[in-house]
């Protein structure tokens, strides 16, 4: 099997060897409102808070970020919900923070806010698929599986990863489910708008996905690392792609498959296959984290390689090598090295392809980066920030922020969403940025907020304390 990135290695080594040709990196394109080194951070519960998406409000310029937080024993689901400023919005759950506590750990990995103000939120709760439904105002949906609540046991130490909300107001939701160290697969379940499972799509609701590589000797095991996720993305068309990581016999592997809506497979997709699977790398962690559909229908993958952040473009299943080096880009977030991850690509509505994720700064801490690249061809948009690109950490730089996400408002402005690690604590960031890359001087109260919580035995909210 040809590996993926034949052409990519050659791309790195003149990445490295002629930075020259791209213009030089800016660290530290802040916005001056947003705290007073331009960002802001959110604790939400006693010391440990991770966020793991963030997704916009289809009515207004709101939006909400999701993750984990730990309760003193376990984790729970997150929900934040911002106003246009920045600050938690008020009517929403408490101080505008919602956690819940369902079995176990509870873990949330994506969200979707739809145009009839719900929020829906999937991830794992003590190792089933945790599907919870909000309404505006962080309040559980009653109409919604049992009190907003549905589990639903794949058969194995399952998470969903990735949720569509459908315009029908049925709910696609990706991941996976490991059973045992032989045997995992890439899931698919569609669910009603009341939380019952679709039984027109799939196996009764269910597609499951394991396939092999090199001539069907090899079985591949769906994995999920720190820096990978099975995504999902739907078409104007209705028809479904799923990208996901794969391991088997040393070799990390990209899968991509594509779907009919009813989950049956699409014979169409990479000239009859169905499912697209190539070799990232061998030994060496690889792994793809995002994914991206362009107006024109093509996609865009973004993922980590041998350390490098990339991203590659396909047109129904095949590589378009009109698309950086032979389909492929490593993402230059600087031009002092290239090593870093993608935790999401966003299209604006020129098309324009704003890549976000985690890079090492000048204390070789993990910062925020974000690189604006031209939607027709890969290459750097240098109107962005004033050369492209940007990186910038909370703080001093000395401490560690990871970024897990990032959407376009309503008004065209760029918010990247992560983790602020401080020491043995960490809480949720964002930043903000206008469309052209520059520093959004509107959002935050003076530039910061943080906020505290604090947790009775039960769970309850007792005091929320902004600073």
């Amino acid at each position: 099997m040809k590996c993926l990135f034949t052409g990519i290695v050659t791309f790195v080594v003149l990445f490295l060897f002629n930075t020259n040709s791209l213009a030089q990196g800016r660290e530290g394109t802040l916005d001056p409102a947003f705290n007073p080194v331009y960002k802001i951070h959110t604790p939400i519960g006693a010391w440990l808070d991770t966020a793991t998406a963030v997704a916009k409000d289809p009515n207004s310029p709101q939006f909400v970020q999701v993750g984990k937080t730990f309760n003193g024993s376990n984790y729970d689901f997150a929900v934040v919900r911002y106003d246009l400023s920045g600050n938690p919005a008020s009517f929403f759950g408490k101080g505008g923070k919602v956690t819940l506590d369902i079995s176990g750990d509870d873990i949330a990995n994506d969200v979707k806010m739809s145009s009839d103000g719900k929020i829906t939120v999937v991830g794992s709760s003590n190792g089933d698929f945790a599907i919870v439904k909000y309404i505006s105002n962080g309040v559980l949906d009653p109409s919604f599986g049992t009190g907003g609540k549905v589990i639903t046991d794949i058969g194995g130490t399952d998470a969903a990863t990735a949720v569509v909300v459908l315009p029908s107001g049925k709910i696609l939701v990706a991941g996976y489910s490991y059973v045992d160290a032989y045997t995992s697969y890439f899931m698919m379940v569609r669910y009603n708008a009341n939380g019952e499972l679709d039984q027109s799509f799939g196996d009764n609701g269910f597609v499951k996905k394991m396939p092999s590589f090199i001539n069907n000797t090899h079985t591949l095991y769906a994995t999920a690392h720190q820096n990978s996720r099975v995504t999902l993305l739907v078409q104007f068309n209705g028809r479904i792609i799923m990208n996901g990581t794969g391991y088997a016999s040393g070799y990390y592997v990209h899968v991509m498959s594509k779907f009919e809506s009813d989950g049956k497979e699409d014979s169409t997709f990479n000239n009859g296959n169905g499912t697209r699977i190539e070799v990232l790398t061998f030994a060496s962690y690889a792994g793809v984290s995002a994914a991206a559909l362009q107006s024109d229908g093509k996609v865009l993958v973004g993922g980590k390689f041998m350390g490098y952040p990339f991203v590659r473009r396909f047109d129904n299943g095949i590589v378009d090598s009109t698309f950086g080096e032979n389909g492929s880009i490593i993402v230059p977030y600087n031009t002092e090295q290239a090593f870093g991850s993608v935790a999401s690509i966003v299209i604006q509505t020129d098309d324009k392809i704003v890549v976000a994720g985690s890079t090492p700064n000048e204390n070789n801490k993990y910062a925020f980066a974000a690189v604006r690249l031209n939607g027709s061809d890969g290459s750097i948009d240098e109107t962005f920030s004033s050369d492209g690109r940007d990186i910038t950490s909370i703080g001093d730089g000395t401490l560690h922020n990871i970024c897990t996400g990032a959407i376009i408002t309503n008004d065209g402005k760029i918010i990247m969403s992560g983790t602020h690690y401080l020491n043995s604590e960490s809480d949720f960031g964002l930043y903000r940025y206008n469309s052209d890359g520059s520093i959004d001087t509107e959002f935050g109260s003076h530039g910061k907020i943080t906020e505290r919580v604090n947790f009775l035995s039960d769970d309850r909210i007792i005091d929320a304390k902004r600073m």
